[in-house]
């Protein structure tokens, strides 16, 4: 029986053909499904990042890990959530690529993972604080807004001070400013960070 012949990945990617490298993807061959996540992270476009998402549910390690990294490279806002479930994939490295995209995103990716702070799944927290604290400078406000809104859950305030203390010396100057705060339990969490950070041995100015 003569061999299949393999399908032109390049020329369907260059035509936008999503329903062609869908087909060409649904052939089996692993070689054939790489260079098809990544035909459609150069597309890039909506439908694209929505085929991308569907793959993030096959039982293969290899096209799970391939479609979280592709993810982050199309920066589309979308792959944020269900990249944040992938945080708790039961392979390792789905875990960490999936991590690794979320800051690619970058500040689309924030307010999310500010709410994964408090899921249930601790793979989802440990990964969640790690991103916010890839992705920096930018976290800074809305985490600070987080801290200061009385209208949060004590728990959540907790939170976010907590991953101010795995930010390091770029929270020092956000938490002394939080010292002035007109609320007692703002006052409260900031100067327990600010705490935390002087046992690692930063100068905290206090």
């Amino acid at each position: 029986m003569p061999e299949l012949e393999k399908p032109d990945i390049q020329e369907l990617k260059e035509a936008g053909n999503i329903n062609g490298l869908v087909t060409a993807f649904e052939s089996g061959d692993k070689t054939v499904q790489k260079k098809v996540i990544e035909a459609l992270g150069a597309i890039g476009n909506s439908k694209a990042v929505d085929v991308l998402i569907s793959l993030l549910e096959k039982e293969s390690r290899t096209v799970r890990e391939s479609a979280v990294k592709t993810l982050g490279k199309t920066g589309d806002p979308k792959a944020v959530e269900p990249l944040i479930q992938c945080l708790k994939d039961k392979d390792e490295y789905v875990r960490i690529f999936a991590a690794s995209s979320l800051v690619e995103i970058g500040e689309p990716s924030i307010k999310p993972l500010i709410n994964a702070l408090q899921n249930e799944n601790p793979d989802i927290r440990k990964f969640a604080t790690s991103a916010l604290v890839k992705i920096g400078d930018p976290v800074i406000e809305p985490l600070m807004h987080c801290l200061e809104d009385v209208n949060e859950s004590s728990i959540r305030r907790v939170l976010a001070a907590a991953t101010f203390v795995e930010m390091g010396t770029r929270a020092v100057k956000p938490l002394s400013g939080a010292l002035n705060n007109e609320n007692q339990d703002v006052r409260k969490y900031a100067r327990w960070a600010l705490d935390e950070l002087k046992k690692k041995g930063m100068e905290t100015g206090g």
